[in-house]
């Protein structure tokens, strides 16, 4: 199981538990999962393939999760 996998089991079990706090800016587990799919799903249409490396330059931020999580959940390795 990756932190991805244990993203999502947490979504079926708590949806509406609080999952990220930033700022004003906060996340159930279900909306953290959703948007982790957007990416995911984002990356795999540009043509990102499974195993592929994926690097992240941004500010430490609820974005970064939701990037991170994405890749992994895409199957492509990073941030590097």
């Amino acid at each position: 199981m990756n932190v991805s996998t244990a993203l999502w089991l947490n979504a079926l079990r708590h949806p509406d538990k609080l999952a990220v706090i930033y700022g004003e800016r906060t996340y159930s587990y279900q909306t953290l999962n959703e948007e982790v799919n957007r990416v995911a799903n984002g990356l795999i249409e540009q043509g990102y393939r499974k195993g592929e490396k994926i690097g992240l330059f941004m500010k430490n931020s609820d974005y970064f999760i939701i990037a991170f999580y994405g890749i992994v959940r895409a199957g492509c390795v990073g941030p590097y």
